[in-house]
This record gives C-alpha cells, structure tokens and sequence, in this order.
C-alpha cells in the first residue's frame, strides 16, 4: 500500500518540478525578447537626431556580430529566421535609400559629420515570426 502513494507522489514532485521549470524557461525567453526589442522599440514613431540614429545603428551592427549574422558578397547582414537585424535609411535630400552596412561601410564619421544635426523618425518596424525579435528597422529623414 505504500509503494504506490511513494510512487505517485514522486511522479506528481517530477511532473510540478517540470512545469515549475518549463514555467520559469517561459517567462526568462519572455524578459530577454521584451528588453531586447525595447531599445528599438523606444525610437519607433519618433524623431530624434543623426547623433542618436549613429548610436541606432552601432548597436544593430554590434548585435549582428554577437549574434554571429553571415555577411553577402557586398558587406550586407544575411536575414536569418530568429535574430538578424536590418535596418536602412531613407534620405529625402537625394530621394534614396541606403542600408545601415552601406554607411557603416563608406565611414560612419562621415554620416555623423553631414548628418548629426538633421531630424529623422523610425516609421516601420518588423519582427521575426519565430521569436518576435526585432528583424527590421526603417528610418526617414524628415
């Protein structure tokens, strides 16, 4: 008689240790996405210097190359399904488009020396379908 409520009662310990640790999994996954996306999330909408979109940029490029993101033939970041970052600038001066390697490539001191000043705004933001990390950023200048 007491082998069985010893057995079912080690097997109710292993099932609510599991569920503690599934749980515990959860909600850590769920902090890294929340603080992970809230510096980027933060710019969404608004406007702020060129200084700050240098500082933008540096951190997607840093965060590509901890999260060792393969680079193209051309120096771009390679979007992968989880936690690849990219991002580009649209410049209403000469009417086009860049990606953050371009000017990071050609001298990000040069952006920051003819741009410090100038206003831009986040207006799109994407995510990766497997763990909503942030996977693209587009920036204006207004």
């Amino acid at each position: 008689m007491k082998k069985p409520i010893l057995f079912f009662s080690i097997v109710l310990i292993l099932i609510l240790a599991i569920s503690f640790y599934c749980y515990i999994n959860y909600q850590f996954n769920t902090n890294q996405i929340t603080q992970t996306n809230s510096k980027y999330q933060k710019y969404d909408g608004k406007s702020f210097k060129g200084t700050e979109l240098v500082s933008i940029m540096n951190q997607i490029i840093d965060d590509n190359t901890k999260n060792n993101i393969e680079k193209d033939a051309k120096g771009q970041y390679i979007e992968n399904e989880t936690n690849s970052i990219t991002a580009d600038i649209y410049f209403k001066d000469n009417e086009k488009t860049y990606t953050i390697e371009t000017i990071y490539n050609s001298g990000i001191e040069n952006f920051a020396k003819n741009y410090s000043s100038q206003a831009f705004k986040c207006t799109k933001i994407e995510y990766h379908e497997k763990t909503n990390l942030v996977k693209y950023l587009h920036f204006e200048q207004i």
